[in-house]
Parts: structure tokens; C-alpha cells; sequence
């Protein structure tokens, strides 16, 4: 079942306008890519409630010497000097650090490396929310919260899914409860 615009609109208190302009972009996208099922919407809203509650495409704020803390960290692939500005967060999930821009462009077949400021644009912050969550496994790990079993649970499996797009479980709790709100909305 769609999870619908009033939906999430009543859950995350985002504007409608945004909604209705980029949750069909996302479903067909999730189409597209052959994804499209109940627990992934549930993640994937979830995970946009606390990136992007405004729901659409935003850049991480903060002036440039917030920033600093991005600067030349290998693990995000900044290398130059500045690159931790220039690859701030970005889009649905804000996107950071070179590494993740040029591969991400390349899988999109979209240089944000050399113009990270795309990532903003409509359709390409769509293909990179799809190409980031299902190349890091989300879309497994919304499944199996799903599929309760003696190895996981389903909390175990949010937790998971929040650390593979956070990398911690930075707004956790808010997570969860939108994930619960999505799933019962799912169900009924």
C-alpha cells in the first residue's frame, strides 16, 4: 500500500506543497529502480522526517568555518582545502564529502563532483536519495524490520538503517517514531 501525501504531511507537519511535488518523484523512482515496497517508504520517510522535514531537497546550514570539521577527512574523500564546504550535506539525505558526490554522480551519470550544487535539483536529489539508500542496503534492512526473526529486530534493524545514512544514531528517537507512525499508516 502507498503510504499517502496527507499522511506524511500529518506525520512529519511538512508543507504540503513540497509533498505533493516530491513523493511521486520518489515513487517512481523507487519504480524505476525496482524497490518500491511498504517497509522501504517507511524508511525512506523516516530517514527524510530527520534530514529534511521540510521535504524537499535542502543544504546543510552553517557558516563555512562550521565546516571545518569535514575538512580534508579522508573517509568522506575531502582532499582539497575547502572541500568540506563544498561537499556539505546536500539533498534528501545530505549527501556529504566528495567521495560520496563523485560517486554518486557517477552512478546517476551526473558530475556533482565538479558541480556539487546539482544536488538540489529535483530530479537528480531523487536519484540520489534511491542511489545512496539502496547502495548502502537500506532497502534490505527495511525489509527484514519487517521480517522479526531470533536474529534481528525491528529495532535493531532502524538502528542499522539510521547508522548506514547518519553513521551514528544521531535523532534516533525521532526516527523510530516515524517509522512506527509510517508503518501503522501502512497497515491501516
Amino acid at each position: 500500500m502507498l503510504i499517502t501525501t496527507e499522511e506524511i504531511e500529518s506525520i512529519i507537519g511538512s508543507p504540503k506543497k513540497n509533498v505533493e511535488k516530491y513523493w511521486p518523484l520518489i515513487i517512481a523512482e523507487m519504480d524505476h529502480v525496482g524497490v518500491n515496497k511498504v517497509s522501504f517508504q517507511v524508511a525512506i520517510l523516516a530517514t527524510i522526517g530527520v534530514e529534511c522535514a521540510q521535504f524537499k531537497p535542502v543544504r546543510e546550514k552553517g557558516d563555512k568555518s562550521y565546516f571545518d570539521k569535514y575538512e580534508l577527512r579522508k573517509s568522506l574523500g575531502n582532499i582539497k582545502p575547502g572541500d568540506g564546504f563544498k561537499y556539505r550535506g546536500g539533498g534528501f539525505i545530505q549527501l556529504t564529502g566528495r567521495g560520496n558526490y563523485k560517486s554518486c554522480g557517477e552512478a546517476i551519470k551526473v558530475d556533482l563532483e565538479n558541480s556539487p550544487d546539482r544536488i538540489l535539483e529535483d530530479n537528480i536529489s531523487v536519484k540520489a536519495l534511491l542511489w545512496y539508500l539502496t547502495s548502502h542496503g537500506v532497502n534490505t534492512w527495511a525489509e527484514r524490520a519487517y521480517t522479526i526473526n531470533d536474529e534481528w529486530d525491528e529495532d535493531f534493524c532502524w538502528r542499522k538503517i539510521r547508522r548506514l545514512v547518519n553513521g551514528g544514531l544521531t535523532a534516533y528517537p525521532k526516527f523510530a517514531k516515524y517509522a512506527e507512525k509510517f508503518k501503522k499508516a501502512a497497515l491501516t
